[in-house]
């Protein structure tokens, strides 16, 4: 089997056309392939169909199985697990040492809201990762300015949320 991963379907995308007519080159006209498509938006694409603004065929086609997943931002108590992974990943990586995170660096990950959602944290693990070079903890001293602006006094408030409350989980 087959699966091809299609990133941000939209309706003026040509990426799905591209993505199966790869994958069906990909064989010979005489084999039979079993595919599995794995597409990700942003839209709604039911309300998109329904305006007539998306093919509802090709709707249809995609939402077998459909999974929607809430943006970082609305849900922070996953943040704690995926910097620890996203930390252990980058590290393996980067064939560097894993740092510890510091509460002060934690919590400022914690409060961001991350626009550019789960990417925006991949990049600034990354950064960060880069930056330290073998140190053994992240402050909140560390990151550049884009990363939580030396991990967050270069922030927009609007992109902040309330820290979570003494003595929560986070």
């Amino acid at each position: 089997m087959s699966r091809v991963k299609i990133d941000e379907v939209s309706p003026n995308s040509t990426s799905l056309a591209t993505a199966i007519a790869s994958a069906r080159s990909s064989f010979s006209p005489r084999a039979r392939a079993i595919v599995r498509l794995i597409c990700a938006t942003h839209r709604d694409l039911q309300s998109l169909a329904a305006e007539g603004n998306f093919r509802q065929d090709l709707y249809y086609r995609l939402s077998v199985f459909p999974i929607r997943i809430p943006p970082l931002r609305r849900r922070p108590e996953d943040l704690p697990l995926l910097v620890d992974h996203l930390f252990d990943r980058y590290a393996t990586e980067l064939g560097r040492p894993r740092p510890a995170v510091g509460g002060d660096a934690m919590r400022r990950l914690l409060v961001y809201s991350y626009p550019g959602n789960v990417r925006e944290l991949q990049n600034i693990v990354r950064s960060l990762l880069v930056e330290v070079r073998g140190a053994k903890e992240i402050t909140d001293r560390h990151g550049p300015a884009h990363s939580l602006g030396g991990l967050a006094q270069h922030l927009e408030p609007e992109w902040h949320r309330e820290p979570p409350a003494p003595g929560s989980e986070h």
